[in-house]
């Protein structure tokens, strides 16, 4: 679920939101590996197999054991794909 729509099909929708950061709930995904690139991808209005392996910015299994079930105090950030990724225990899913 994401908070601010934009899709590959319409560049107005991308171009209406440059700038904005991209939220989502990461728990709507398959896995938070899958939430970050598909968000990613999508803030930057690119298809997510141009982007690099998530693994080279964060270990996708370390983040799932960090954020799976530990309740919503915890969050991590980091740098992916030129992005600041934000991702909070409650499932927000922030990048800017």
């Amino acid at each position: 679920m994401s908070y601010r729509a934009n899709s590959l099909d319409d560049p107005a929708s991308t171009s209406q939101s440059e700038g904005a950061p991209y939220l989502s709930d990461w728990r709507m995904a398959d896995s938070i590996g899958t939430a970050v690139v598909l968000s990613v991808a999508d803030h930057l209005g690119c298809r997510p197999t141009t982007l690099p392996l998530l693994s080279t910015a964060i270990n996708p299994d370390a983040l799932d054991d960090l954020l799976a079930d530990r309740g919503e105090s915890v969050s991590v950030s980091f740098s992916y794909a030129g992005c600041a990724v934000s991702l909070r225990g409650d499932g927000k899913l922030t990048v800017e």
